[in-house]
């Protein structure tokens, strides 16, 4: 379906090519622009950045809650016709629920753009190297369906192309991580925009633009060139001499995620009652008739919260007997209670078959 999506949007800008040439004596040219190709000059002028996009972050976010995640144009002045990204993410801690297109799409509006269209599990010519989720995302300005064409092409910077809605999980394992959402490659048409300068003191084509540089959530760049499919965008192989296919490296893509909120920091551990004194013995009444009338009965202040207070073992799980035991022996003075965790980051990186990582602590299995 995405295919024939892409198949018709081509049929349509190669209709505006030969629009745009009649009567036009100047031959078009599509220069080859190969993996050399990373400053961003052009003939008639030198260009101060290249096209940009970002996939946000998004930090303190609770667990059980819906999350928005908008992917923004960050830079570049170019008159863009036609957006196509995959992305990728973990589908356990994020659950995938939606998309919102932006104000492109608004009518009446400023641009008035056509077509959106999201598809999202297992998508076609994918193993199982590649994320959990994946969603693919088609913007095109204009199609062919009428007199009504968009009434601007370029984007200013900062604008929210579309929104993703995600519901993230309930774990509490998961408390205080990072859920990284990035941009994804599995074959060279993956993350492509179709654009065309009109700022040069020449005529410029239309252009399909693939991937210069990719920065991950933490904006650091990524230096692998790695097969596909693969996280480190546009490979070697994607750089064509084709002059029917003028590819460009001409596209910043910028990672993002979900930064889940750390318990400690919205959770009093062992304030059941939620007065905000910890390791009382009113602590301890409530948990214990949570034993004998259960959770609704013995949590009617904010059962959520009172909830996640009574995992005073810090193993992850609340509502055990052993931590009603635990509760019972920090009030008697036979312990102390479990100090909070102590969360310093990890990194990964992957190029080609080998794994590196850098932690400021010993790593097991």
């Amino acid at each position: 379906m995405i295919r024939a999506i892409e198949f018709i949007g081509l049929i349509v800008l190669a209709s505006l090519f030969l629009l745009n040439g009649c009567g036009d004596e100047r031959k078009l040219v599509y220069p080859y622009r190969g993996a050399d190709y990373f400053a961003g000059t052009d003939v008639g002028g030198v260009k101060d950045t290249v096209l940009a996009f970002k996939i946000g972050t998004v930090r303190d976010v609770l667990q059980g809650q819906h999350t928005l995640v908008p992917v923004t144009k960050i830079a570049g002045k170019e008159r863009i016709y036609y957006l196509d990204f995959t992305i990728g993410y973990d589908s356990y801690p994020l659950a995938f629920m939606g998309a919102t297109r932006g104000i492109l799409y608004d009518r009446p509006g400023h641009f008035e753009w056509e077509y959106f269209v999201y598809r999202y599990g297992p998508l076609p010519g994918c193993d199982s190297r590649c994320p959990t989720g994946q969603i693919r995302f088609v913007c095109m300005a204009d199609q062919n369906d009428g007199p009504h064409h968009p009434l601007e092409h370029r984007i200013p910077d900062s604008t929210t192309l579309f929104t993703l809605d995600f519901l993230v999980s309930n774990d509490r394992t998961l408390e205080c991580q990072f859920i990284p959402i990035n941009f994804f490659w599995i074959d060279c048409s993956d993350n492509q925009v179709v654009y065309r300068d009109d700022t040069l003191e020449t005529y410029d084509p239309y252009q399909y633009g693939i991937s210069r540089y990719v920065w991950d959530p933490f904006e650091r760049r990524v230096e692998f060139d790695n097969p596909f499919p693969s996280y480190t965008g546009a490979n070697s192989a994607c750089d064509s001499s084709d002059e029917q296919l003028p590819v460009r490296r001409y596209v910043d893509f910028h990672n993002g995620g979900v930064q889940i909120i750390c318990a400690d920091s919205i959770d009093t551990r062992g304030d059941i009652n939620l007065n905000g004194l910890p390791f009382e013995i009113g602590d301890a009444v409530a948990f214990s008739n949570y034993f004998v009338v259960g959770q609704v009965g013995a949590f009617t202040i904010n059962i959520d919260g009172q909830t996640a207070a009574t995992d005073i073992n810090g193993n992850g799980i609340p509502l055990e007997l052993a931590d009603f035991v635990y509760l019972v022996r920090i009030i008697v003075g036979d312990a102390i209670p479990v100090p909070p965790p102590i969360y310093e980051p990890m990194f990964v990186a992957v190029d080609s078959n080998k794994i590196s990582i850098s932690a400021p602590h010993p790593v097991g299995a």
